[in-house]
């Protein structure tokens, strides 16, 4: 008995919360449907002030679109007129057709001057063998004055300067030089008997004339 009192309860409780649940279902879909409507009934309902400026708004687009129907073909024959007169500028080319004729005519200037120039030619030829006999005396000229160059050979034999001393302090080193019994002091960049001054150190001497070097030790002499 007391396990069929438990289920009988449990079946009308079931169905009651189903029915609650359809009527809330339901009682929503109402509202939805009355909230639907109530926009629609309002906006049905249009006052006759509206309706007059939706009117105006329409005539005033209607004028509008003429206006600028009446003002497109304007520009249009404004650029017809344009390229009409720059038809007129086509004639200029033919004016190029005569030039074409001056070359012609300066071909036919050159064509007789073209065998008249073997002739000058032939003529140059013989005047060249002229020009070597001129040429050939001037040739001993030249050994005359190479060889005196060449000749450095006897200034050595004259011993004139003998290096006595030499004094090294760097920056003015200098160098003592015997010359018929007068000791003369020289320093880097002065000038002995024709020869340039170029180092001093270490009891000896650079000297240097036209690319030419010579090295000389304390007793020595040139």
């Amino acid at each position: 008995m007391p396990a069929g009192y438990e289920e009988n309860p449990k079946m009308p409780l079931d169905k009651v919360i189903f029915v609650i649940a359809c009527v809330y279902l339901g009682w929503v879909v109402a509202w939805l449907i009355s909230q639907k409507n109530a926009p629609i009934s309002q906006n049905g309902t249009i006052s006759q002030e509206d309706k007059k400026f939706i009117a105006y708004l329409q005539s005033s687009l209607a004028i509008i679109d003429r206006q600028s129907q009446t003002l497109s073909p304007d520009p249009n024959p404004a650029a017809k007129n344009n390229p009409s007169p720059v038809v007129p500028v086509l004639p200029a080319p033919p004016a190029n057709l005569p030039v074409n004729n001056t070359p012609q005519i300066i071909e036919r200037i050159y064509v007789p001057v073209y065998p008249q120039t073997p002739e000058t030619t032939a003529k140059l030829v013989p005047v060249t063998p002229s020009n070597t006999d001129i040429s050939a005396p001037p040739l001993p000229a030249a050994p005359e004055v190479k060889p005196p160059v060449a000749a450095v050979i006897p200034t050595n034999n004259q011993v004139k300067n003998t290096l006595v001393g030499v004094m090294d302090l760097g920056d003015r080193s200098t160098a003592l030089f015997d010359n018929n019994g007068i000791t003369t002091r020289i320093s880097p960049g002065e000038f002995v008997n024709g020869w340039t001054l170029v180092e001093v150190g270490n009891q000896q001497v650079i000297l240097s004339r036209n690319g030419q070097t010579k090295v000389l030790e304390v007793g020595q002499s040139f």
